[in-house]
């Protein structure tokens, strides 16, 4: 998780239990609820309380489960799938429903996560400046217009929005994001094309248009006896570990590609950038911000 409602104090790990496939991790907190994040391979392993219904949200424009409390203070679960499709996500907290959902889009699946966690702390708002791309990208145009999908997510009661996905979508493309697409494309032929032949070892080639580079490791460190347990050891030479980092103009990471040997599908992994995250960060809670004013409006009325 890369975002936490910090307007309840500061965060700290209070349990971790992970096992192959999935884990949960709860997070305390100062105000004396905590929050809890899960993940499983198995669909079945997520938390689905039928004490008070479903409700049908969304979650980066994928459909997601909303479980809302039964009891006053009691914790809401929000269940969604993640990106790649292959493992099922979830939180659990006392929070609404619009806080639970920008926790789930905030959230980032890694192939490997550093297990020290540091606490989250309380940050002023405004403290940290905005990158430039980010402040470029936070036109006027668009704050306005996120304004308004907000009051409109808020007349419907619903506060999930495949309009404003679009819109923060639109907008990081053309102010904020690297050109991944055609780096990916061109990296992963060219990393299909070495592993297929067979050769190993560290190649670092050059993109141009744009200049981004890429360092590709195909490793012939294969597990042959765990090939033999499959039966594989006859199309060994198709089955080699492979990774490709793609780097940009600066050197900061912006996707992985990676090839095993024992599946030899390929599979693409977006690392997001400072000015993607930040961006995201901003934007969300300028929807949210309007979200819940355009809530209180109607409530007055």
């Amino acid at each position: 998780m890369t975002w936490l409602p910090l307007e309840y104090g500061g965060y700290y790990l209070e349990s971790e239990n992970e096992e192959a496939g999935s884990g949960e991790i709860v997070y305390g907190n100062d105000q004396g609820f905590s929050i809890t994040f899960g993940y499983s391979n198995d669909d079945a392993q997520a938390p689905r309380p039928r004490t008070n219904g479903v409700k049908a949200v969304s979650v980066d424009g994928r459909a997601a489960e909303l479980y809302p409390s039964g009891t006053k203070g009691g914790d809401s679960v929000l269940v969604w799938p993640a990106a790649e499709g292959r493992s099922t996500l979830w939180v659990c907290a006392p929070l609404p429903e619009e806080e639970l959902i920008q926790i789930a889009e905030n959230v980032i699946v890694q192939l490997n996560r550093f297990t020290d966690l540091i606490d989250i702390q309380t940050a002023n708002e405004g403290e940290t400046p905005l990158l430039e791309a980010v402040e470029q990208a936070l036109t006027e145009t668009y704050v306005a217009q996120v304004e308004d999908c907000a009051k409109r997510a808020a007349k419907t009661g619903n506060y999930a929005s495949e309009e404003y996905d679009r819109l923060q979508n639109d907008q990081m493309a053309r102010y904020i994001s690297p050109e991944r697409e055609e780096a990916l494309a061109r990296v992963s032929a060219l990393t299909d094309a070495l592993r297929k032949e067979g050769r190993s070892g560290e190649t670092i080639v050059s993109l141009f248009g744009p200049f981004y580079a890429a360092t590709i490791w195909v490793s012939d460190d294969v597990d042959y006896a765990l090939l033999a347990e499959y039966g594989m050891l006859d199309t060994l030479e198709y089955y080699f570990d492979t990774t490709a980092n793609i780097v940009d103009e600066r050197g900061v990471l912006i996707a992985t590609y990676q090839i095993h040997y024992l599946s030899g599908r390929g599979e693409t992994i977006t690392v997001p950038t400072a000015e993607e995250m930040q961006f995201m960060y901003e934007s969300n809670q300028i929807y949210l911000k309007a979200y819940r004013a355009a809530q209180a409006e109607t409530t007055q009325e």
